[in-house]
């Protein structure tokens, strides 16, 4: 595909009238369903393709379904928000349907987008792949190549750090040593992890995002430190 498909829709949630007092003039039994649109699509195979579904109103759900109408791609959240990405490789020419959905019923508007996957959303889709197969190793290594690709996405940043602290602390586990937090870490680890981190808030802070910037300087500072600084008006609840 060339061009970029674009879709704007709307998700409304249909309210039922306040019964009247009266013999009703319609009596009629239904079922409310969940929000959602469908947009058939034909695509091509060998096709590499993202589909983007973004909204600032709700949480966004994607589902592909094949020709044949079996699911064969889904995404809830993505890029460490809300919204939804499918980065997907056609096998065979026909008519695909996607589905666009609210995860929690609830209507609002938002945006559909189709169009040729970039090589960095194809490392990214690959490094969420192997996350859900457990594999961190190959994880990482997409992130990375995908950082290498674009660096200045802060996303990949803050994903290769979660996967770094998480890697750290199944070899802790693994050979069997208590895990008390970051200074269990040995230094160049704790030291590989902030400096994602401070590079993720870089990034944030050039493009106006204050907050998440002062987040991820924060727990860059408790990963090398074992504690968290005091920001103003910023509240860290530290996982686990």
């Amino acid at each position: 595909m060339a061009a970029v498909l674009t879709l704007a829709g709307t998700m409304a949630i249909a309210v039922p009238s306040s019964r009247a007092q009266s013999a009703p003039i319609l009596n009629q039994q239904g079922t409310l369903k969940p929000a959602v649109n469908e947009y058939p699509i034909v695509l091509e195979a060998g096709q590499v393709l993202t589909i983007r579904m973004s909204s600032e109103e709700f949480d966004t759900v994607l589902l592909l379904l094949a020709p044949n109408g079996e699911e064969v791609a889904f995404n809830d959240d993505a890029d460490g928000s809300l919204n939804s990405r499918i980065v997907y490789m056609v096998p065979e020419t026909g008519q695909y349907t996607i589905v666009a959905r609210s995860y929690g019923g609830n209507g609002g508007d938002y945006l559909l987008q189709v169009q040729p996957a970039t090589a960095y959303e194809v490392l990214m889709n690959e490094a969420d792949m192997a996350i859900f197969e457990g594999d961190y190793d190959t994880a990482i290594a997409a992130l990375s190549e995908a950082i290498n690709l674009e660096p200045n996405q802060p996303s990949a940043y803050v994903q290769r750090a979660n996967l770094y602290w998480s890697q750290a602390y199944q070899v802790a586990d693994a050979s069997g040593q208590p895990f008390e937090g970051p200074m269990s870490l040995p230094e160049a680890a704790r030291n590989t992890i902030a400096s994602d981190f401070l590079a993720a808030a870089a990034l944030y802070e050039a493009s106006g995002d204050v907050d998440q910037a002062a987040y991820l300087r924060a727990e860059a500072e408790f990963v090398q430190t074992g504690e968290y600084p005091a920001y103003p008006g910023l509240e860290i609840v530290p996982e686990g």
